[in-house]
């Protein structure tokens, strides 16, 4: 990937980069929020936020292209850019700032993939190909989650010991982090018994 071969002095193309990534994940997803229940709720019923991040559930939920809470979040990941560049220069050692790059793009990354995957489903279940009525648990949909995030966690992992890359490795951490995570809150659910509402 090219970003993986920016020096860290191309700081601000790096951040105008991740940007309009980022942003386009956010409009991706408040996109198929509105899109996927008159479509795919056909057939698959999710009884709650589209949204697993619960900072930015509200505005997915309500179709609000604009959020404060995506702002913050935003700004904090600029300022790790800006963070980690200085470091990057202070120890001389570029690949810092590759790490946290491949840490971010990486993982939104599988967020894209899923974006993508709903928007190639829509014209299948319009076709009256699938049948009947799926109801997931908030306990599935985190654990599909975690699985697909630690599938491409060992990918990165693989492709950084192959290239030596720290992009790649970076695009690891934070997949397998994830993942973590997405399994610790679906075992909560399980035991709370919680369905999505």
């Amino acid at each position: 990937m090219l970003i993986s071969y920016l020096p860290y002095q191309d700081l601000w193309v790096v951040i105008i980069l991740w940007s309009l990534y980022y942003y386009g994940d956010y409009c991706f997803t408040v996109f198929n929020s509105k899109n996927y229940p008159p479509v795919l709720g056909r057939h698959f019923v999710h009884k709650g936020s589209f949204e697993i991040d619960t900072r930015l559930q509200d505005d997915i939920d309500n179709g609000r292209w604009f959020s404060l809470a995506f702002l913050r979040s935003w700004i904090i990941t600029c300022m790790g850019f800006l963070m980690f560049w200085w470091l990057s220069g202070l120890g001389n050692f570029p690949q810092l700032f590759q790490w946290y790059s491949g840490l971010l793009f990486l993982l939104f990354g599988v967020s894209y993939l899923r974006h993508f995957r709903n928007f190639s489903s829509y014209k299948f279940y319009n076709k009256g190909d699938i049948i009947g009525k799926v109801e997931y648990t908030e306990s599935y949909d985190l654990t599909q989650s975690a699985w697909e995030l630690i599938g491409f966690s060992l990918f990165y992992l693989l492709i950084s010991v192959i290239l030596g890359s720290w992009f790649f490795f970076g695009g690891f951490v934070s997949s397998i982090f994830l993942a973590t995570n997405h399994r610790k809150m679906a075992k909560k659910a399980s035991a709370n018994k919680k369905i999505l509402t």
